[in-house]
Formats: structure tokens, sequence, C-alpha cells
């Protein structure tokens, strides 16, 4: 993930193995052309994808300019770079997009979650007029019913097309089938109130899910720690810290507001 806002530049690095290199090549800043816009480079990118598991393209969520951003062929031309989208419907713009999640199986469907709306988007075959974005998470209130999603950042979607979404100012994980009208919490407390046990998350980000389904990753920005939670188990989850939970500093042992 990159931060422009705190001067972090997108770097690209070729390795297998252990990274050991300090330094790598910048593919997207905020002077790059980016074609049809009269908007130069990218501004606080929050989110980035990879457009299949054989590709060199790369989706890109545009978050201070609203927008959703596509470098093609990243390995050989690091100036081919358009815009995806801008609107999640006809006259109706992006607000503040967070996090894109590129469908492995189905490598043209992309899903954003929009903060302004406290939704998840759903671009089918990359599409914005035929087909029009559809809303697949999130009825656009941000209480703490299982109707909404408020501050919706990290995003994934199973083999099924299940949506799995962490709305961050709930402190929960949310799952949402196709078609539903409510989501059901994975991971988090149903009053979505923050906490610090195996059971709670305090401002989850980014997500991951395994390739079998079965884990989910959770970046618990607040509690300085990663968790892994098994699908199969039934609500609460209770996770497994993999990664910090010891508290935010510069150790090995330590993380400090993990973001992706």
């Amino acid at each position: 993930m990159c931060r422009e806002d705190l001067n972090y530049t997108c770097l690209q690095f070729n390795q297998c193995g252990p990274l050991s290199v300090l330094s790598g090549t910048t593919i997207v800043n905020d002077t790059t052309v980016i074609r049809n816009s009269s908007t130069v480079g990218v501004n606080s990118p929050t989110g980035i994808d990879i457009l299949g598991t054989n590709s060199d393209s790369i989706i890109i969520v545009d978050m201070g300019n609203n927008r959703i951003v596509g470098l093609w062929d990243a390995d050989t031309h690091y100036k081919n770079i358009s815009v995806v989208a801008t609107e999640y419907a006809p006259g109706q713009s992006l607000s503040m997009p967070l996090d894109v999640y590129v469908n492995a199986r189905n490598e043209c469907d992309i899903y954003v979650t929009n903060y302004g709306t406290s939704q998840v988007v759903l671009y089918s075959n990359m599409q914005t007029i035929n087909p029009l974005p559809s809303i697949v998470a999130g009825d656009g209130a941000s209480g703490p019913g299982l109707d909404g999603l408020y501050f919706p950042y990290g995003v994934v979607v199973d083999s099924n097309k299940n949506v799995i979404v962490a709305p961050m100012m709930q402190h929960r994980v949310m799952f949402w089938p196709p078609n539903a009208l409510n989501g059901t919490i994975i991971v988090g407390h149903i009053s979505a109130i923050n906490g610090a046990t195996s059971m709670d998350l305090d401002a989850p980000l980014g997500i991951a899910l395994d390739e079998h389904n079965s884990w989910l990753y959770v970046a618990d920005s607040n509690n300085h720690r990663i968790q892994r939670y098994n699908l199969n188990d039934t609500w609460p989850c209770n996770g497994t810290t993999v990664a910090g939970g010891n508290g935010s500093g510069p150790r090995s042992n330590q993380l400090s507001y993990p973001s992706y």
C-alpha cells in the first residue's frame, strides 16, 4: 500500500525469496501522465491489486482524486496508465474510495470500498456503462446495524462471490452473500465496539483471504497486530495473532498501526 501523504512512493521489486534490496523502481507517482485525464499523477493512493495471477497490470485506488486507475504492462511500460472508473452510478462520483479487489477467477471484475457512501461497488468486466456498476454490500447507512457499513476499508471476495469487508469504525469483518440485504458478522462485536481480545478488533484495515477460502487475515490496526481466523468456525471467531500483538514499536515482534 502506498502512502503518498507521508511522502512514500510505490516501488516495484523483482526478486524470489526474502527481500534484501533497499530500493526499487518508481512506476506511478504524482507526476505520472494519465491518459484521458485532466489530472496529472495519483494523490494518496490507498489500495492496489494485480489484474490476475499471471498479469503485469495493476489496479490502483487513487483516493485523493476519487477514482480507480489501471497501470497496464507494468513490467515493461510504466507510462501506459488510464482511468478505469470515477463514478459508482450515473452522475454519482466516487467519494474517498479506499481499497480494491480484483476477482482472480474473473479478472475483469473489480470491487471497490467507497467510504463516502459506506458501500462496496462492483464493476463487472471493469465496465462503467454496460453493465452499470452495482452495489454488492452496504445500504448507505453507517450505524451499527447489519445492513450498513461504517468506513468500509479492506475487501476480498471468495470463490462464490461472497464479499468480505472490514468496516473500520464498526471494528468487525462482515460477510455479504450475493444479493443479500444484510451482512453477517465474521469477526467482532454485534454492537460494533472495539476491543483487544482474540475475538475483538480495533480499527481493522486490510484483509486477505487464502486461495482455499479457509483462512482470513486481518490487519488489526489499533491493536498493532495481524490476526488469522478460520472461516470454518462459527461466530464469534477466535483469532490467532500471527504477527505483532506486543504493542506499537520497532522491534522484530512488534508492528505499528498495520494497514495492509
